[in-house]
């Protein structure tokens, strides 16, 4: 949006809430300007940047800003131009702020995109930059870096990094396995001792006679008897 300055004056509420640069400390003024659209007002605060452009009246009442990416402070919610607190200003920076041409139509411009400036222009005390053109002279490869455990650095290229990649998995990938085929021996050998105690328990078992199953008295004595028994149904002894 293009606006004017209508108003250069000192805020003395907003001094304790900007910063201040050396010379606005030396003369205890914090320079502010009034905007307007041509109908309605608002107060802006300038960047050191800014600033100094106005000491030296490069800007002065009257000239016409082109102004993207300012920042709306004191103000929370949408309201009305005649109805807004009087701490609410606009907050901006060289870098995003231009000069317009005097026959510039103030307000909202059609053009919603940021303007463009070049490299050339941009001041590093200037705020964000709101767009710039840039030429591609030079397109280089990808590059990886790599951290060793020491602390060194080490780059390759994408071509090394899949490389790389493909030889860490299949390093994974053989730890997997090997780690699988220890589980698998040791499941196997649980397994095969499991089959040895079953067949060693299976050959303690003896056949006995009914006479030999009457003689039994101790309870102690037909249990294990009934454990190592081939037939547990043979103690069902008739009557």
């Amino acid at each position: 949006m293009v606006l004017c300055v209508s108003k250069v004056f000192a805020h003395e509420d907003q001094r304790s809430k900007e910063p201040c640069g050396e010379e606005e400390e030396k003369t205890g003024r914090l320079l502010t300007v009034e905007l307007t659209d041509g109908w309605y007002s608002i107060g802006g605060v300038f960047d050191d940047v800014l600033k100094y452009y106005l000491r030296q009246n490069t800007i002065l009442v009257g000239t016409k800003l082109y102004i993207t990416g300012a920042e709306l402070v004191g103000l929370e919610n949408p309201s009305p131009p005649l109805e807004a607190p009087s701490g609410v200003y606009l907050k901006m920076n060289a870098n995003s702020t231009r000069r317009a041409r005097w026959n510039t139509k103030l307000g909202f411009q059609r053009n919603t995109k940021p303007f463009h400036i070049s490299l050339a222009t941009v001041l590093p005390d200037g705020g964000k930059v709101g767009a710039t053109a840039l030429v591609i002279a030079r397109v280089y490869p990808l590059l990886f870096m790599e951290k060793k455990p020491d602390g060194s650095k080490k780059f390759h290229t994408e071509r090394l990094e899949e490389i790389m990649e493909r030889d860490h998995r299949c390093l994974r990938q053989k730890i997997i396995d090997k780690i699988c085929e220890k589980e698998r021996k040791s499941f196997e050998e649980d397994l095969a001792k499991e089959d040895v105690e079953r067949l060693s328990h299976a050959r303690k078992r003896r056949r006995l006679t009914q006479r030999q199953i009457k003689n039994l008295e101790d309870g102690e004595e037909i249990y294990e008897a009934l454990q190592q028994s081939t037939d547990p149904q043979s103690f069902q002894v008739k009557s």
